[in-house]
């Protein structure tokens, strides 16, 4: 394969319907016009069209000085609208955000990304204006050129931080968040039809200009018997037929003129026949290729898009009628979670309820086997031991300028370092932000000498890299790197950068493993030096090891049937003699004790859980216990099963708590005779089987049904999700008797001592032994917060790698919106509640209801207020062992009541009768809870009454409406009610869409993707 990778084009095309439309006028005769009353209205309304084509000639000192003066003179919100947006991209075209060295006296300053979120949020405004009276065509102009303002390259592709890069940044709401953004994503009825039968499936394989990847994947197709044509939209013989991106957005919208112009363009002589033969159509790159395919692939026909890196700060994945589409494949696990994340018809809340399945599926690279000449891939040439190689450096987006800084760190080390540049030269930039950041690059390199080496374009690989030891991924970011792998596989040792623009999302650890993966050039230069500093035997068996790695997960063999199947999965099943649905998808086991319809707010996360794994293409078997069991302790909520996606198996074990039984009948006379005895010595016995107590005589039943499930059908992956932490044996169990990899989901941990401050136990104890023993086989642990997370990377450094943080959220996948309209009325009193488990100490429930009637006496309006529970009152409240109800019930004179509990069907309706929330909760600062995400999703008041420090404030913190007493007594949470009854009566509209823009970054799924993302990507491969 060639060393030079994909151009990033990232596109910024502009909002008029005709690219090659010219100046009709000079700025200077427009600007005459403009301040002669008879032609000034006419030269405003002609300002726009003016400012597009100077700026798209590259003239931006007279567009800027057009859009200045058009915008003193303009009227009307559309059209100020319109210039506003014009200017910002104006100044984007200009903005250096490089930084520091690579600025010159003529940069831009760094953007101010509130005006730019000004500006599209004014856009969008227009956009819903237009769309309210019918202008379609003007409500997608404007929508069109919000995208663009927001996803502008200079925001995106140089050296500062991409907005996007940060989960919580809601970077995209200001358009998203619109009607008109609303109406874009509608489902369209997708027309019925039936696909001809034919013995070869019929591939038309689409692309715009871009075919680097399809090389392996055509070869694949025509190997599993598939008809393959290609057509390049950018090329000879369709050039020109796709609309520009202005009309397919107008038609997108509904436009008339606009669809007419779509079908135009699909009944082209060059295209038409081959999209009626099409069986599958193939849109490699989510371009204006893949929203033009969205509109016109027959019906019967399957549409697979496959989106690289770069589309994810683009405008394209926006336009796509995603409802049209039947398979998206991304090709790194870090990438689907970040396109999940900011492409709202993609996220797993809107595919999971039909929309297009979606796999992560890597780019095959040619990988396997020898090179064609028979040599060993060796870096043997005389320099090799000390020169680092980047493949494929030439844009921003390689960040070149990252590899000079590791190449002058290990310089300081020994000046006989060098850096070698294999790849195409830099093209010159269209905008001066990449020219000025090219040139930056090219002066550190004429600095360097020859310490850096630039080889241009090769077609063979591996002999240029015999003259480097090691290859470095400098990116911002990457797919999986095809360049870099193939760099590892020819011998060179690996170290790669986390790459900055995803990190948040997995970044390079979730594609290689963490010892490649460094922060910073400083790290980056320990790790070359490391490895330069170790025998020669041992550097060339790591390197072997690291080849074999890419080789493993990228080679064609390893992902190309996983490919296949996406692509034309009935010839890739017929080749391999395999019927769809016979195994072909990898099976996950679910060990969950809690699992719906258990009324446990573990059940969401399980639930949640369950439903990602599916929506990844995965067959789910869940193990848990007899539904009515929880009769006897939490309660059952049926409404839960609804939600369980109906692919996902549930297997219940005969396990109930014998410790809850009620029926006196069936007691021995010993346990009705002395039952606090019975208790005791109940409890010492539970722990013989396992060191837990009530649940360690389940250990068999538990191990022994999964045993059964997993060989009934082989699985892939086990998941146990403790507590009871009896299900770490199953783990074990499992795997020393089927050999299937394991997964810890391990929530609040066990050994952390979460109602506390340090451990539970300690390491040299039997559950000491225990945890040790399990975590260590685990392929991965996950917590519900970083504390706990910190505390077993630092219980078990050998581990941390393997540590993985995935929170608690709010369900916005339910059909239910959680925010809350009503209006206080404070003559009629305030409504407090506190919706969740009970499961607070009787002394600190009582210092609650306690400084409520302490507040009530100090506040007129508190005084005819009332405050409410509902939920479960703890554990083993419906055998009536629970002192809370009782201290509920005292408080009765002071407007306190408890409502039962609330099936999950009816969450929305019981936050709506209510103004504020009570947040009382347990432990201290490992403690985060679950309710605090769905409280802030109500954008009501929240009152805090816990210790501090507690986790849920890393969660609060920045919530607009939350109210933090300085300490958990009777006064502080006096006043804490004060405050909050003011903040309910004070709270505008636009405080209270700010606290739910907050919650909004906590949706549970957006918090669990990234791992499951990580996990579909290891353990996904079809067997």
């Amino acid at each position: 394969m060639h060393a030079d990778v994909h151009t990033d084009t990232h596109t910024d095309t502009h909002t008029d319907t005709h690219a090659d439309v010219r100046t009709e006028m000079s700025a200077g005769a427009w600007l005459r016009a403009v301040d002669d009353d008879r032609t000034r209205t006419a030269a405003l309304r002609q300002a726009p069209s003016l400012v597009d084509g100077l700026r798209r000639e590259g003239r931006h000192a007279q567009a800027l000085d057009v859009v200045a003066r058009a915008l003193r003179q303009a009227r009307g919100a559309d059209l100020l609208a319109r210039l506003g947006g014009q200017q910002v991209l104006l100044d984007l075209d200009l903005t250096d955000t490089s930084g520091g060295a690579a600025a010159d006296a003529g940069a831009a300053e760094d953007p101010d990304r509130a005006a730019v979120r000004a500006a599209a949020r004014t856009l969008a405004d227009a956009a819903d204006r237009a769309l309210a009276v019918g202008r379609t065509a003007a409500a997608a102009d404007h929508l069109l050129q919000a995208l663009h303002v927001l996803l502008h390259r200079s925001l995106h592709t140089l050296d500062a931080p991409s907005p996007l890069s940060r989960k919580e940044s809601g970077w995209l709401d200001p358009v998203t968040r619109s009607a008109a953004y609303t109406r874009l994503h509608l489902r369209t009825p997708r027309a019925t039809g039936t696909p001809d039968a034919r013995d070869r499936p019929r591939v038309l394989l689409l692309t715009d200009g871009n075919a680097h990847f399809l090389g392996e994947v055509e070869k694949g197709l025509v190997g599993a018997g598939a008809s393959v044509t290609r057509l390049d939209l950018s090329g000879p013989r369709a050039d020109g037929v796709v609309p520009a991106p202005a009309v397919l957005a107008r038609a997108r919208l509904g436009d008339p003129a606009a669809r007419a112009a779509v079908g135009v363009s699909a009944a082209a002589p060059e295209v038409a026949a081959l999209l009626d033969e099409a069986d599958t159509v193939v849109v490699d790159w989510c371009t204006a290729a893949a929203v033009w395919a969205s509109l016109v692939v027959r019906p019967g026909a399957r549409l697979v898009v496959r989106l690289h890196s770069v589309e994810a700060f683009s405008v394209e994945p926006h336009l796509v009628d995603w409802s049209r589409v039947d398979d998206v494949v991304l090709v790194g696990g870090q990438l689907e979670s970040l396109v999940r994340h900011v492409v709202p018809a993609l996220a797993p809340a809107r595919t999971r309820r039909g929309g297009p399945r979606v796999h992560v599926v890597p780019n095959p690279v040619a990988l396997d086997g020898p090179p064609p000449d028979g040599r060993v891939p060796s870096a043997a040439g005389p320099d090799a031991a000390r020169t680092v190689a980047v493949v494929g450096w030439a844009q921003p987006v390689k960040d070149p300028l990252w590899a000079l800084e590791v190449l002058d760190e290990l310089r300081r080390h020994d000046p006989r370092w060098r850096l070698l540049l294999v790849g195409a030269d830099w093209t010159e930039p269209q905008l001066p932000p990449g020219r000025r950041y090219r040139a930056e690059v090219l002066r550190r390199i004429a600095a360097a000498g020859d310490a850096v080496v630039r080889t241009g374009w090769t077609a063979d690989l591996p002999e240029v890299l015999r003259d480097a030891g090691y290859v470095l991924s400098s990116s911002r970011r990457e797919s999986h790197g095809v360049a870099f792998c193939e760099a590892v596989a020819a011998g060179c040792l690996p170290v790669t950068r986390d790459w900055p623009d995803v990190a948040e999302f997995g970044g390079a650890a979730a594609v290689f493993p963490a010892e490649w993966v460094v922060r910073s050039p400083q790290e980056a230069a320990a790790r070359v030096l490391a490895l330069a500093a170790e025998p020669d035997d041992v550097r060339a068996r790591t390197a072997a090891e690291a080849a074999a790695v890419v080789r493993a997960r990228y080679g064609t063999t390893a992902v190309l049937p996983r490919l296949l199947d996406v692509l034309v999965p009935a010839a890739r099943s017929a080749a391999d003699g395999v019927r769809p649905g016979d195994d072909a998808r990898p099976h996950l086991v679910y060990v969950a004790i809690g699992f719906p319809p258990a009324a446990k707010s573990s059940a969401y996360r399980m639930r949640a859980t369950a439903n990602l794994f599916v929506d990844r293409g995965w067959d789910v078997t869940v193990v848990t216990i007899d539904r009515h069991a929880w009769d006897l302790e939490y309660g059952l909520d049926l409404s839960l099963l609804d939600l369980v996606d109906p692919r996902v198996r549930i297997v219940e074990l005969p396990l109930r708590r014998a410790d809850l039984d009620p029926d006196v009948r069936a007691y021995s006379w010993f346990r009705a005779k002395h039952p606090t005895r019975w208790v005791r010595l109940r409890h010492r016995l539970d722990t013989i089987p396992f060191p837990e107590k009530v649940f360690g005589p389940w250990r068999r039943t538990l191990e022994r049904g999964t045993e059964a499930v997993v060989r009934d059908r082989p699985a892939d992956l086990l998941l146990v999700s403790p507590a009871p932490y009896t299900t770490l044996a199953v783990a074990r169990h499992v795997r020393r008797r089927t050999g299937t990899p394991y997964v810890v989901d391990f929530r609040d941990g066990w050994s952390v001592d979460v109602l506390g401050e340090g451990e539970a136990f300690g390491p040299r104890t039997r559950r000491g032994r225990w945890e040790r023993r399990v975590l260590a086989g685990a392929e991965a642990v996950c917590t519900v917060n970083e504390p706990i997370a910190a505390f077993y990377r630092e219980r078990y450094p050998e581990l941390a790698s393997r540590v993985h943080v995935a929170r608690n959220g709010f369900d916005a996948d339910l059909g239910t919106d959680l925010a809350v309209a009503r209006r206080p009325d404070p003559a009629a009193g305030l409504a407090f509640g506190y919706l969740g488990t009970v499961n607070l100490t009787p002394a600190h429930l009582s210092l609650v209801v306690d400084a409520w009637a302490a507040a009530r006496e100090q506040d007129e309006v508190l005084a005819r207020s009332t405050l409410t529970f509902r939920g479960h009152v703890g554990a083993g409240w419906a055998a009536g062992a629970n002192g809370n109800a009782a201290v509920i019930a005292r408080a009765g004179v002071h407007g306190v009541t408890y409502g039962g509990p609330v099936a999950k069907a009816d969450v929305a309706a019981t936050y709506g009768r209510w103004d504020a929330l009570l947040l009382a909760l347990a432990g201290g600062r490992f403690v985060t809870s679950g309710k605090v995400y769905e409280y802030m999703a109500t954008g009501l008041p929240v009152l805090s009454a816990h210790e501090m420090p507690h986790a849920a404030q890393d969660v609060l913190e920045g919530y607009p409406l939350w109210v933090r007493p300085p300490a958990l007594t009777v006064e502080a949470l006096r006043d804490g009610f004060v405050e909050t009854a003011r903040r309910v009566l004070s709270a505008s509209e636009d405080d209270r869409a700010a606290a739910r823009d907050h919650a909004s970054r906590f949706e549970r799924s957006l918090q669990l993707d990234p791992v499951v993302a990580m996990l579909d990507d290891r353990f996904g491969a079809v067997r």
